[in-house]
């Protein structure tokens, strides 16, 4: 005799930020104990394939389990995303109604007659934004990244040109990341998913040659690249 099917806990609709629709886990069970309990977790699937630059609009997450007897089941709800807060320089980003910290970015948008905005996200989307290729601060009138300068000026002396080449990239093995730079700092390393999550950091490299990233998972990460006062992100996807 097969064991009682299993059930979806329940869930309802939510409603999120420009940009911050993420998968999620969900609970199903049958209710019994032993051997003849069904239980566990699923994530979720989205209805769309870039949730990071998805804004103003529904969104279905779904959860779908089949179990030994090809049973299935499923349960989904509505994510309803807001419209992108556009931005000022000259007006700070404010918490909202929620009181979750925002960042000021620069968006682009995918249209040719506004390619970017400047807008406000929570700081836990930020990752994602950069994984999609917005930078943070003021949109630069070619839309362009401002934010990584090739020299500047630090007390009066010419900082040599400081520039990062990741290669392969995309990657299905290591990825290496060659460093130029007079500098003589160390240098650092943090790669962050884009939930913005610490995966990897490597701390006092000296050589300007690093490679890694033969453990990483498959998908797309940020690696923020310091040394001294410089500092470079870059994306980076592992296949």
């Amino acid at each position: 005799r097969p064991k009682a099917e299993a059930s979806f806990a329940t869930v309802s609709d939510i409603t999120v930020d420009c940009g911050a629709a993420t998968t999620s886990t969900l609970g199903y069970t049958n209710g019994k104990t032993g051997n003849c309990e069904i239980s566990g977790l699923v994530t979720s699937t989205l209805s769309v394939q870039d949730p990071a630059g998805f804004c103003d609009g529904d969104i279905t997450e779904s959860w779908t389990y089949t179990d030994n007897c090809n049973r299935t089941i499923t349960k989904s709800r509505t994510i309803h995303v807001r419209p992108i807060e556009v931005a000022s320089e000259d007006v700070p980003c404010s918490p909202g109604s929620s009181g979750v910290p925002k960042v000021y970015l620069c968006h682009k948008t995918g249209s040719a007659k506004n390619p970017c905005i400047n807008i406000c996200v929570d700081q836990s989307a930020v990752a994602a934004h950069l994984a999609h290729g917005d930078y943070l601060g003021e949109c630069a009138p070619n839309c362009e990244n401002r934010n990584v300068i090739p020299a500047k000026q630090v007390d009066g002396e010419n900082v040599a040109l400081f520039n990062v080449n990741a290669y392969p990239n995309p990657s299905n093995n290591q990825f290496t990341f060659e460093i130029e730079s007079e500098s003589s700092d160390n240098i650092n390393i943090s790669v962050l998913d884009i939930s913005g999550r610490l995966i990897k950091e490597l701390t006092d490299v000296k050589e300007s040659k690093v490679t890694f990233g033969e453990n990483l998972q498959r998908g797309v990460y940020i690696a923020i690249v310091q040394q001294g006062n410089n500092q470079k992100t870059i994306r980076i996807v592992k296949e």
